[in-house]
Order: C-alpha cells, then sequence, then structure tokens
C-alpha cells in the first residue's frame, strides 16, 4: 500500500502487508499495523526517519522535516528496525 501525498488513514487487513512512504507524503496513519503478521514499512533508498511517540502514546514515524506515520497501538519501546525495508 502507497499512501501517497497528503493524510492518509491506511488499514491493510488481514496477512502480510508492505506500507511504502515517501517524503511529502503528509501525516499518515496506520490502523493495523502487525508485525507478527509479516508487515512492513517500505522507504525509499536513502530516506532516513526518526522515532517520536504522539499524545496517545502511539510510535510516530518522523521523515524529512513534517512528514509522520502513526503506528496506532504500538508503543516506541516496540518498533524494530527489522519492520523497515528500502523499495
Amino acid at each position: 500500500m502507497v499512501g501517497g501525498f497528503g493524510d492518509d488513514s491506511l488499514i491493510g487487513g488481514s496477512g502480510a502487508d508492505l506500507f511504502v512512504f515517501s517524503n511529502g507524503g503528509g501525516n499518515d496513519i496506520l490502523r493495523d499495523f502487525n508485525a507478527g503478521q509479516g508487515d512492513l514499512i517500505g522507504l525509499a533508498e536513502g530516506q532516513t526517519y526518526t522515532l517520536a511517540t504522539d499524545v496517545s502514546g502511539n510510535a510516530r514515524i518522523v521523515f524529512g522535516a513534517s512528514d509522520t506515520v502513526t503506528l496506532v497501538g504500538v508503543q516506541i519501546t516496540a518498533v524494530s528496525s527489522s519492520w523497515f525495508v528500502t523499495v
């Protein structure tokens, strides 16, 4: 699934999903990210990110100056570098 430009709310459903994000994508929300089912986050070659927490305690991935992806129900301490792949 590709978030694309603008703010998006993404639900992958059951099974393994690849969620792809890039700079300029806005502020997206992943509502059902589940690494145990094989979900992954795809990043462009050389794209960097930092981790933060939103006001509800969800992990937030920050790309560039202002693009974010919030992982609903995932705490920042659970985030693993193995969840990220280059696309």
